[in-house]
Parts: structure tokens; C-alpha cells; sequence
């Protein structure tokens, strides 16, 4: 028999009686062993990748360098995975050798954090200003911006809060403003990219007299071609 698999194999033979020696008939087993593969080239595995919130399961190229052979999975090996769902250092793919093949490979890689959707649709409502929730967040930061200069104070808000009250700061002389925010993450999640600059929003302490003769005193606020008194 011709074989090439790794495995067992009977091998019969026979030899016809002569003048000297009388027939001889048999077989014997031959054996041919596995390939260790634990010393193959491995390829197409990254050292880190994004978290996804499922299982991470690279699918690494192994090659028998010596035969020129790419091995083929589920034939040549199978894959599994150890701690390859959470961000970690120490997430492994283990690769076991099958049919013509033995032996592993351990191959450690890491899982990192995902960036947070950023912050979109950044708006004015008067002095408050608000912008989308994004999903698993713990909150924002914003800075506010007076005449296009960054203020010192970083402002925040809890979790799935996505507006900030600003009128007390706002009040004063003339200034525009506008404001950034970004989403701080958690846990799998980091924090996203900061958001583009909102629209402009114009403040100033007006006084004006109402059709009755009060006078009376607030804060205008303008945005775009928006316009809100005050109320007497």
C-alpha cells in the first residue's frame, strides 16, 4: 500500500517458494508519525486588539517552513481561546495540532479599550449647553471657551447626563462662547475624541424699557439668529 497520513498501516507481503526455500507469506505494521508543529513560523496575529464585547479570536497562519506547506485548520489544527473577551494583558490562542500534526503553540496577545462614540449635535438652549448621549460612558467633560480662549475650570457631569447650566457664568459684559466636550469611558471603554466646537453663543446684561415704562434688567442671549429677552 502507498500511504502519506500519519497512522497505522499493515504492509503484507509474499515470496514464492524456490528450489532452497519453501513460500513466505505475512505482513508486518508500519507506523508513521505525526509532525510536531510547535516549531512552525506563525503569522497573521496581531499583538493587540480593540475590545468588541465578544470574544476576541485572531486566526493565525501557521506554516510548515521545511515543506513549504500552509497548514489548513480543523485539518492540520484547531484554534482555541483563554481570557480573549475583556481588555487584558494575557488574552492566548492556543494552537493544537490535528490529523498529520502535534503539538501546540501558546501565542499571548492583548485586548485593549474602545474609544467611546464622541459627542455630536452641541447646541445652546440660552445659557445651557447640551449635546448626544453616547453609549457606555461615565459622564462628560466640557471647557468652555470665553472669546475663543479656553477657561481654566474643566466642567463634568455624571453618567447619561448631556447637558451642562451655564447662565451664572455667562453673565458679565459682552463675550461670546462656545464649548468641547468629550465622553469619559470606563472599564473596556476609554475616553472618546473631543467633540468639534459648538455653535457660538453671545451673552450680555441688557436693560430695557417695557411699553408700561418699567425698566427692567436681564440677560439677552443670542445664538445665530436667535434672539431671548428677559421677561419682566
Amino acid at each position: 500500500p502507498v500511504a502519506t497520513n500519519a497512522g497505522s498501516y499493515a504492509v503484507y507481503y509474499y515470496i514464492p517458494a524456490d528450489s532452497t526455500y519453501d513460500e513466505l507469506a505475512g505482513n508486518i505494521h508500519v507506523m508513521i508519525g505525526q509532525i510536531d508543529l510547535s516549531a512552525f513560523n506563525v503569522t497573521n496575529l496581531n499583538a493587540t486588539y480593540v475590545y468588541t464585547g465578544g470574544g476576541v479570536e485572531p486566526q493565525p497562519k501557521i506554516t510548515d517552513t521545511t515543506r513549504n506547506y500552509i497548514l489548513i485548520k480543523d485539518t492540520d489544527y484547531e484554534l482555541s481561546y483563554n481570557a480573549n473577551i475583556n481588555v487584558t494583558d494575557i488574552a492566548q490562542v492556543t494552537i493544537a495540532g490535528k490529523g498529520n500534526y502535534k503539538g501546540t503553540i501558546n501565542r499571548l496577545f492583548s485586548i485593549i479599550q474602545k474609544a467611546v462614540d464622541t459627542p455630536t449635535n452641541l447646541t445652546w438652549n440660552a445659557g445651557v449647553a447640551s449635546w448626544s448621549n453616547v453609549e457606555n460612558e461615565s459622564g462628560y467633560n466640557i471647557t468652555l471657551y470665553k472669546n475663543y480662549v479656553a477657561q481654566s475650570t474643566t466642567y463634568t457631569t455624571a453618567t447619561d447626563v448631556n447637558s451642562y447650566d451655564f447662565t451664572d457664568v455667562l453673565k458679565g459684559e459682552v463675550n461670546n462662547w462656545y464649548f468641547t466636550v468629550y465622553a469619559r469611558g470606563v472599564g473596556n471603554f476609554k475616553d472618546s475624541a473631543l467633540s468639534t466646537q459648538s455653535a457660538l453663543q453671545y451673552s450680555m446684561l441688557v436693560s430695557f424699557e417695557a411699553n408700561s415704562g418699567t425698566v427692567c434688567s436681564g440677560e439677552m442671549h443670542i445664538r445665530g439668529d436667535v434672539l431671548t429677552l428677559p421677561t419682566t
